[in-house]
């Protein structure tokens, strides 16, 4: 597996996307297990989408103290229970293919008959109760327009950040669904932040994340707790000429 220092995050270039899930799944698991070590209980946020099937799989997989592991979702679309569109339906169908006590660990937001906003606030009220220390791991996705979690490009909700702002938001409608998501203050409060991105389509994007690209979405996420975990076509930008601004890689 080879490993680039990126500025200024750390990527970690897998063997395939595959070995990207495995890699992902396993600091997720590291990052659990020291929260399992400091403190009574542990908890995750999990995105939804089609690349972290695998690496879903995977961590529920795992032998972990489920009993004492919380699991949040990062974003939803709001769609009828059961829907594809869900990111429920997919994290339900992995975790009861999981470990022991892995169903039994998640946190879904409370989307069925209420309103998005009423969800959005109880799902804030359940991570103040349960997680007021913040997430010991956030998973993310990448989008090739730069998104992560449901934070579309020019959203209020990138904005909420810092004391004061929100943990959970309702955005858009973004491609065709009004989402709840996590803001960038929750993500912000995690010990640990694992990209997975996967795909060619996804290069364009992560060099701009690299870059620490303003203008991108992802970029609202802190760096000094980030690892991003691709396979070789989503970092294959690195075979391109050199990019201005682009100085020596290193990682925070």
């Amino acid at each position: 597996m080879a490993i680039l220092r990126a500025r200024p995050v750390k990527l970690l270039v897998a063997a395939d996307a595959a070995d990207a899930a495995r890699r992902a799944a396993e600091r997720i698991e590291t990052a659990l297990r020291r929260g399992l070590r400091a403190h009574a209980a542990a908890a995750v946020a999990l995105s939804g989408g089609h690349t972290p099937g695998p690496m879903l799989r995977e961590l529920f997989g795992r032998p972990l103290a489920w009993d004492r592991i919380r699991v949040f979702q990062v974003d939803e679309r709001v769609a009828p229970a059961g829907s594809r569109e869900r990111n429920r339906t997919l994290l339900e169908e992995s975790a009861r293919d999981g470990a022991p006590g892995a169903l039994g660990a998640l946190r879904p937001i409370p989307l069925d008959g209420r309103a998005p906003e009423q969800a959005a606030a109880a799902y804030e009220a359940l991570l103040l109760r349960e997680v007021p220390r913040g997430f010991d791991a956030v998973h993310l996705g990448l989008g090739a327009d730069g998104h992560t979690a449901s934070w579309p490009p020019g959203d209020p909700v990138l904005a909420e950040v810092g004391e004061g702002a929100r943990r959970v938001a309702v955005v858009g409608p973004y491609r065709g669904r009004i989402r709840i998501t996590l803001t960038p203050r929750a993500v912000a409060e995690s010990a640990r932040v694992v990209f997975l991105v996967v795909g060619a389509a996804k290069a364009p994007a992560l060099e701009r994340l690299l870059r620490d690209d303003p203008a991108l979405p992802a970029s609202r996420v802190p760096r000094r707790r980030t690892v991003v975990v691709a396979d070789p076509e989503a970092a294959s930008f690195r075979a391109g000429p050199r990019s201005p601004g682009r100085g020596r890689d290193r990682a925070r």
